[in-house]
């Protein structure tokens, strides 16, 4: 988990409308520690006590959602985002809802408007951006997606994704020096050889 999350949950763990009693945040400790362990059933069900205390703590909600995605389920994590956002807004919430509606090929605007709102509120975000980029590469809006994949390198340049698609965007707009520098960043940064082969792949060989 990187800092950037980290700081966003322990902000949502003392933010909201009713913090969750010690015995409370016991049990959704144990319920991370489960969906980290990719337990996500285990997860889910001793997350249920927890969100059925405290219908309000959206860090829960989110951990739920966050569930529901990864076990494919987006119609739930949807409305479990949708129902969080409407009892209190946070970035990191609307970033969840963000990437489940974007799982959606016809619905990348709507998406991206989630992220443009993220980014409205805090633009150091790097990951808002990131998944911006995503929707308006979807969009072939190669262009506007370099500029936002470039601005989340620039806060945070050990993010491997971001390479490979900035090295696929320049190889589609000619621009190979660029295609293959990011290649080599991702060489460097140890990426596994799946993605390698991809980006190499994407890119026409320019990469070798």
């Amino acid at each position: 988990m990187n800092r950037y999350i980290i700081i966003i949950i322990l902000v949502l763990l003392t933010c909201g409308p009713e913090q969750p009693a010690p015995e409370t945040r016991a049990q959704f400790a144990r319920a991370q520690a489960l969906y980290r362990n990719r337990h996500f059933d285990e997860s889910l069900a001793a997350l249920q006590p927890v969100r059925a205390a405290n219908p309000d703590f959206a860090a829960a909600a989110v951990l739920e959602a966050r569930i529901h995605f990864f076990t494919r389920r987006f119609e739930q994590a949807e409305r479990v985002l949708t129902e969080a956002l409407a009892a209190q807004e946070s970035p990191y919430t609307r970033l969840w809802l963000g990437r489940v509606i974007a799982v959606h090929d016809d619905r990348q605007d709507e998406a991206a408007d989630h992220f443009r709102t993220v980014i409205a509120s805090d633009p150091e975000n790097y990951m808002a951006h990131y998944y911006l980029g995503r929707c308006l590469e979807a969009g072939r809006n190669w262009q506007a997606a370099l500029v936002e994949y470039e601005t989340a390198l620039a806060m945070e340049y050990q993010l491997t994704h971001v390479h490979a698609h900035m090295a696929t965007l320049f190889s589609r707009l000619e621009m190979r020096e660029r295609a293959r520098q990011h290649y080599e960043r991702l060489r460097q940064l140890g990426a596994s050889e799946a993605v390698l082969a991809r980006v190499a792949s994407a890119v026409g060989g320019e990469a070798e």
